[in-house]
């Protein structure tokens, strides 16, 4: 975006359109030293989630059918965006080899899919959030939520779900602000692998998801020493890292999701292989969907959750099978424990557990910002430098590192 030695700004602006909300961005594998192997490129991803500009006109209309004002949102829609972030996974896919990178098209303004599915009350914590944003978490009515949840999150979560399957290396790239709520400095990049969760001291996924998943599966989304390696490679080009911080990672976000989900995926398949008699069990179907159910949003996984935690009461027939239920659940549990945590042991060092790794890159490296934070013009060539760092990582990591899992 350089004529004449001048940089072009851009205009910054919603797109109201109706769009895919998850789509693959083709991209043009780059012949660099980084890039990996033709088998390797099947098994790495990058996406990212929160760098969208689009709003549905559906949803640009409150809960008394008045429309809503582009004032309403637009200063939000600015401050939310990850500006820059699609730029660094392009760069970062091409260096890699891979034909493209996988982008969140909605908006975060109005959907942020990092999040647990639910309406945001207003001024709540960033960390406290649901997938619905202030100001249209006040705005839209119930049908409207649910349209939403229903026609976008969930086909988010469907398609993410089929892009993410068979791959081992999971990067997701954000962007955030210069300074943090108390007005201190971040540094340029972060490598995010732990749970809030765990930083915070409590059983993290296990407290959310199911006592079933494995604490010490949730220690890191990631193997440490590809975490460490993209960090040590970053700070050798003189991008100043800082790992975990300045926040870890949400339970509802999908480096955590996608960690448990994956675990009780292959849980099923090694205890259906074990007791296929149990397959066409309604009881054993209703574990199952209550242990995949990662990203809460079937009622009736929910009830049977606080059936089984807080010892709620269930009517009639519901009662029968949450009880059969409870049993089959406890039957899992205890073939999960079978043998010392065998199961539990070969799933945590298997080379074929996925790696889910977040990085953050600040803002202000990546786009010249004006006095109110509104993006004026890309800088490239930071985005470059990420690119080539990152990339250069992930090879060393799966020519060099790989046999060395935790």
């Amino acid at each position: 975006m350089v004529d004449g030695g001048r940089r072009e700004e851009v205009t910054v602006d919603v797109e109201v359109a109706d769009r895919p909300p998850f789509e693959p961005v083709p991209c043009q594998p780059l012949e660099t030293t980084a890039r990996i192997r033709r088998d390797d490129r099947r098994r790495v991803m990058v996406d990212t989630i929160h760098d969208g500009d689009v709003v549905p006109p559906a949803f640009l209309v409150d809960h008394l059918g008045n429309e809503i004002d582009r004032e309403d949102y637009f200063e939000s829609f600015v401050r939310e965006r990850d500006w820059g972030a699609s730029m660094i996974a392009r760069k970062l896919a091409e260096r890699l080899g891979l034909d493209c990178y996988h982008r969140v098209t909605i908006s975060r303004v109005l959907l942020d899919f990092g999040r647990f599915p639910g309406s945001t009350s207003r001024g709540a914590d960033f960390m406290e959030r649901y997938a619905i944003n202030d100001p249209f978490s006040e705005l839209l009515g119930p049908t409207q939520k649910r349209r939403l949840l229903g026609e976008y999150y969930d086909r988010i979560s469907d398609e993410m779900e089929l892009a993410i399957r068979g791959k081992r290396i999971k990067i997701a790239v954000h962007t955030y602000d210069r300074t943090s709520p108390s007005g201190a400095v971040r540094p340029e990049m972060s490598v995010i692998t732990r749970s809030r969760g765990v930083e915070r001291g409590h059983q993290g996924a296990r407290d959310v998801f199911d006592e079933l998943y494995p604490q010490v599966l949730g220690d890191f989304t990631a193997d440490p020493v590809l975490r460490d390696r993209i960090s040590l490679t970053l700070q050798k080009q003189h991008i100043f890292v800082e790992p975990n911080y300045p926040y870890s990672l949400p339970e509802g976000s999908v480096e955590v999701r996608s960690q448990v989900w994956f675990f009780f995926d292959e849980l099923r398949r090694r205890f259906q292989d074990a007791r296929p008699d149990t397959v066409d069990h309604l009881e054993y179907q209703l574990v199952w969907r209550t242990l995949l159910d990662t990203n809460l949003r079937l009622a009736e996984c929910e009830a049977f959750r606080s059936y089984l935690r807080s010892f709620r009461r269930a009517d009639g027939g519901t009662e029968q099978l949450f009880r059969r239920a409870a049993d089959a659940h406890a039957e899992i549990g205890d073939f999960l424990r079978r043998d010392q945590g065998r199961i539990i042991r070969e799933y945590r060092d298997s080379p074929e557990r996925l790696n889910s790794i977040l990085i953050e890159v600040r803002k202000d490296r990546v786009w010249e910002l004006d006095e109110n934070g509104v993006p004026r013009s890309p800088v490239e060539s930071f985005a470059e430098r990420v690119g080539d760092a990152v990339a250069e990582a992930v090879h060393t990591y799966l020519e060099h590192d790989r046999p060395a899992f935790w």
